[in-house]
């Protein structure tokens, strides 16, 4: 059994080793095709910044980037300066966002233009099966895409075109979606309703909305319903509060610099040096700090990028919404504080990379999820969690992060059920100094299990990540599997026969008051943006 195992295992690696070799070759020969962007001006500001590079010690990939984020801010105001033209702005927002595009990602642009095109093609053409087409043409080009630089550039850090292309998948997937709800006049959930598009955006519309300046590279991904509606609003007597918009982008701006010191900071503690032979040289709680350190100041960068694009977004007026008095969190994509000092894991999953975990959740979970009220069928969570690691990429340590962090996740979820009841007797009543220790061991075990299951993320290669894990005697599982088969059998109290299968009430909770629990629409809802 053994040997056939082995036989099996490299036919697959051969297989796929085979498939990357061919698509290399393929795009080589579609490279030839592609005219050079090559030009005076690109070739002028990167001897700039190799200048600004070399003396702060910043790759030129990685500034090109950055100063791309910068420059949002200018542009919404330049935006906001625009005479009330619905078709002067979208070009506006395709110019500056497929022309910096070009600066940044060179040639790679061209497979934003070819993906993009062809989902439209497909939402046009498709009919009721467009959703399913395009769901699975954007997921599959992305994989092509992962598998082709994993190839080519394996275990490289370089910033290419990929990173934009994950954006798109989800947002070209959500929108083909949403067009065929819009085609539906009855039987839509709310979450549905709420985002059916009614009329297909006519090409301007649509490709403003891939290209956006404020969101193609670092995100947020967004509802078409909200990009349309934030147009509408642009030209209108109402637009979004420019003071306000201007604190609140200011405000992200300076927790993005914020973020920044601790990408600095993270290069003094890479999360590389893990997987290196001095780093098992270091007395056992050296070790056990510096990956504390290193694995916490990783999630910077992901701030940084996401709070400066999102200031971006802000002062053009994105993000502002009415619901509930003004608002400027329509389009966030991170709750620092949600993540950092999370009381557990579920807090971690609903505040960290929000907008595709709301993709996730609305156009796959609730998607095949046959009766939501009853809680999801485990074919449903599997292949949630896979298309989220195939949306990832192909590296192993994606897979042994998604996997842990459900199991991980599924394990709080029973110690709460057990361990809650006994230190709060009364919801309302003010929290006791044991309700206070029960919630800093809540925060301090989070912080340590994140670390622990969010390593082999970092590593991304499955030796190294085995390896620390193998160090580590595989403590968190057996805590994990411990906590889920022994501790709440023993100590909790039996599950009703009834709530079998079923989300914990807290959980349906959250989601209802959210909106995402989907309920029939009690009426026909039409487009935010009509």
């Amino acid at each position: 059994n053994a040997e056939y195992m082995g036989t099996s295992v490299l036919v697959r690696v051969s297989f796929m080793s085979a498939l990357a070799e061919a698509l290399v070759q393929e795009v080589g020969v579609l490279a030839t095709y592609v005219p050079s962007v090559e030009n005076w001006l690109f070739d002028a500001a990167d001897s700039h910044l190799r200048v600004v590079g070399s003396a702060i010690g910043f790759p030129i990939d990685q500034l090109r980037y950055t100063i791309c984020l910068l420059l949002a801010y200018p542009l919404g105001i330049g935006f906001r300066m625009l005479p009330k033209s619905l078709a002067l702005r979208h070009m506006y927002s395709i110019f500056w966002g497929f022309g910096l595009g070009l600066y940044v990602f060179r040639g790679g642009m061209i497979h934003s233009l070819i993906s993009s095109t062809i989902a439209y093609l497909l939402i046009l053409i498709g009919g009721q099966k467009r959703q399913a087409l395009v769901f699975v043409f954007s997921l599959g080009y992305m994989c092509l895409c992962h598998i082709y630089r994993q190839y080519t550039d394996y275990m490289g850090w370089t910033l290419d075109f990929t990173g934009p292309q994950m954006i798109l998948t989800i947002k070209l997937s959500s929108f083909a979606f949403n067009v065929s709800d819009g085609e539906r006049s009855s039987g839509l959930f709310a979450d549905q309703a709420e985002y059916a598009v009614r009329r297909i955006p006519n090409p301007l519309e649509y490709y403003s909305f891939v290209y956006f300046y404020g969101g193609f590279f670092a995100g947020p991904a967004f509802e078409m319903v909200d990009f349309l509606e934030f147009f509408d609003r642009s030209v209108s007597n109402e637009p979004a509060p420019l003071g306000s918009a201007i604190v609140n982008s200011l405000k992200k701006m300076f927790v993005a610099f914020v973020c920044m010191a601790g990408v600095v900071l993270g290069g003094s503690y890479s999360t590389s040096f893990i997987a290196t032979a001095a780093f098992y040289e270091m007395p056992l709680l050296n070790q056990l700090a510096y990956q504390w350190i290193s694995v916490s100041l990783y999630r910077f960068k992901y701030y940084f990028g996401w709070f400066l694009a999102e200031g971006g977004c802000n002062l053009a007026g994105f993000g502002y919404w009415t619901t509930n008095g003004p608002r400027w969190d329509r389009i966030t994509n991170v709750r620092l504080l949600d993540v950092e000092i999370a009381p557990n894991i579920r807090s971690v999953m609903s505040g960290w990379n929000i907008g595709t975990a709301t993709w996730l959740r609305r156009y796959v979970y609730n998607r095949l999820n046959p009766n939501p009220e009853k809680g999801a069928p485990f074919y449903v969570q599997v292949f949630t969690y896979m298309t989220s690691a195939f949306w990832h990429g192909f590296y192993p340590g994606y897979y042994l992060t998604f996997f842990s962090g459900a199991l991980a996740n599924e394990t709080a979820r029973e110690l709460r059920r057990v361990l809650r009841p006994l230190v709060v007797k009364n919801e309302d009543a003010p929290p006791t100094i044991l309700k206070r220790l029960y919630d800093l061991a809540g925060i301090v075990s989070t912080s340590v299990f994140l670390c622990y299951t969010c390593t082999p993320f970092c590593l991304l290669a499955w030796d190294a990540s085995i390896k620390i894990w193998t160090h580590e005697l595989f403590l968190g599982h057996i805590l994990f599997f411990a906590g889920l088969f022994l501790v709440g059998p023993l100590l909790g109290p039996k599950k009703k026969s009834k709530g079998d299968g079923a989300k914990s009430g807290d959980a349906v909770k959250s989601e209802a008051a959210s909106g995402d629990v989907k309920k029939p629409s009690a009426k026909k809802t039409s487009s935010k943006s009509s």
